[in-house]
């Protein structure tokens, strides 16, 4: 198993707090996440620590060749017992600072085809650093691909210089989200004021 890491960031125009509150609701990953479309808790109103969502997710932006080999090597692991949606597990929440989690897709011995473990487990990070007003948000991930097919797809998105490219796409999306719905919302507050 080789592991894969890499980190990207951004500095967005809102305070820290407001970035970490957004971005601590994982069910609202959709509105930013390129390729995420849906996430729905285990059970309703747990969002602490231990906190587990369903992922339906597709292939991250990348090049057209690119996204066909990896759902290729996707598309095969499903047809070996791999489950179609990924877990993920909130593991810190340390506001207003740090949010971690990991994530994997399942393969399980309850799938009619499934060895039971995990196809491509991934931990995940968001470092926040205050800058004045802004914040500096640091995304970091480290994959721990458990199957050959699993290494074979991260390495069709490109392995880490991928995973971090398709990373800085989102997080420019997560820039524009945040700075049209906090901002907007702080100046409204002062002119009230």
């Amino acid at each position: 198993m080789n592991e894969i890491t890499g980190q990207t960031s951004i500095t967005i125009n809102v305070p820290i707090q407001a970035a970490y509150d957004y971005l601590a609701d994982f069910t609202r990953h959709p509105e930013w996440v390129k390729n995420v479309f849906r996430v729905m808790p285990f059970q309703k109103g747990n969002t602490g620590v231990g906190a587990k969502f369903r992922t339906m997710e597709f292939t991250p932006p990348t090049t057209i060749g690119r996204a066909i080999a990896a759902t290729l090597q996707y598309t095969l692991g499903v047809f070996k017992g791999v489950a179609p949606m990924s877990i993920c597990e909130i593991t810190a929440l340390e506001s207003p600072h740090r949010i971690a989690w990991v994530g994997y897709l399942p393969q399980g011995k309850s799938l009619p085809q499934g060895k039971g473990g995990e196809f491509n487990r991934a931990e995940w990070e968001f470092e926040l650093v205050a800058q004045g007003n802004d914040t500096q948000v640091i995304q970091r991930f480290r994959y721990l691909p458990q199957t050959s097919g699993a290494r074979k797809m991260i390495a069709a998105l490109g392995d880490g210089r991928g995973i971090a490219a398709s990373c800085a796409a989102s997080l420019k999306k997560l820039k524009r989200v945040l700075e049209q719905q906090v901002v907007p919302g702080m100046a409204r507050s002062a002119v009230a004021l």
